[in-house]
């Protein structure tokens, strides 16, 4: 089985909007959570190994700001949905949020 590693980015959401966007489009309840690597995000309550998570690209760290993924800098919010077999169903739900777009998808066998 192929597990797919997709990441998408907003230009015109901020992680609010986008969080809300994705849970009517796909069906899933997030909670908000915090961490030092992500400040604020949102993450889908799934069981492991899948996740959905909602992040701000531009992170601040101790004053200092950091882009987690700097080629897509311009996009302040990224959306990753990780370990899911069925990427193309995924992709057809989220695609139909405006502005959003697929970044990047990575296949590994499981």
């Amino acid at each position: 089985m192929t597990m797919y590693y997709d990441l998408y980015g907003s230009r015109e959401m901020d992680i609010h909007e986008l969080q809300r966007a994705v849970a009517n489009a796909i069906e899933v309840s997030f909670t908000r959570r915090n961490n030092l690597a992500y400040d604020d995000y949102y993450k889908a309550d799934l069981p492991d190994p899948k996740s959905i998570r909602v992040v701000r690209n531009l992170l601040s760290d101790y004053g200092e700001e950091e882009v987690m993924e700097p080629a897509f800098e311009d996009r302040p919010v990224l959306l990753f949905v990780d370990g899911f077999e069925f990427a193309a169903e995924l992709e057809k739900a989220l695609m139909r949020i405006p502005g959003l777009e697929l970044l990047r998808r990575k296949a590994r066998p499981d």
